[in-house]
């Protein structure tokens, strides 16, 4: 029953992904507000920055009704008693899909379903953008904040670069190593 139920999945995303596809190019080509690109596949690709900002939050409600589907299926957390209401976003300055769950979740953010969920929603994402919008992944946000915000204790700040070491010759020319 598994292994029927994934062939639905994959052949529901597939067909939702060509009326997105399909969808996004026919609008860009009627108002030719943003430039198409070939992904060498035969695919066409827009930067999501270079979309028209209704474009963008048309893409961005499909997205979300079907995240929300994909969200939806079962039941991920002790205590679930409503369904995930999913709103997908683009951030155009890192390039990645934000995915807010809402505050509610904010909470469980921490754990191990978070996780398998986060990782359903990329894969989801990957395949529904796969050749319509290139995005450098997702970040899964709770009522607009990041998990770090219901669990100060385990942000650890970045690492710092590795400062390149310098040496004076006895010429006074600096050599960096």
């Amino acid at each position: 029953m598994k292994a029927r139920n994934n062939c639905r999945t994959r052949h529901a995303a597939h067909g939702f992904h060509r009326r997105l596809t399909m969808i996004v190019a026919c609008a860009a080509l009627l108002l030719g507000t943003a430039p198409l690109y070939a992904n060498g596949q035969g695919a066409i690709e827009t930067p999501v920055e270079l979309m028209n900002p209704s474009e963008r939050a048309h893409i961005e409600r499909l997205l979300s009704e079907e995240l929300q589907q994909v969200a939806n299926r079962k039941t991920w957390f002790e205590g679930q008693t409503q369904p995930l209401h999913i709103v997908a976003t683009f951030d155009l300055q890192t390039g990645r899909v934000l995915v807010d769950i809402g505050a509610h979740y904010g909470p469980v953010s921490d754990g191990a379903a978070m996780e398998d969920l986060q990782g359903e929603l990329f894969e989801a994402t990957r395949q529904l953008l796969e050749n319509l919008a290139p995005f450098e992944g997702i970040t899964l946000v709770f009522g607009g904040k990041d998990m770090y915000y219901f669990h100060p204790e385990q942000w650890r700040a970045p690492r710092p670069l590795p400062l390149r070491q310098t040496s004076v010759q006895s010429s006074g020319d600096v050599l960096s190593v």
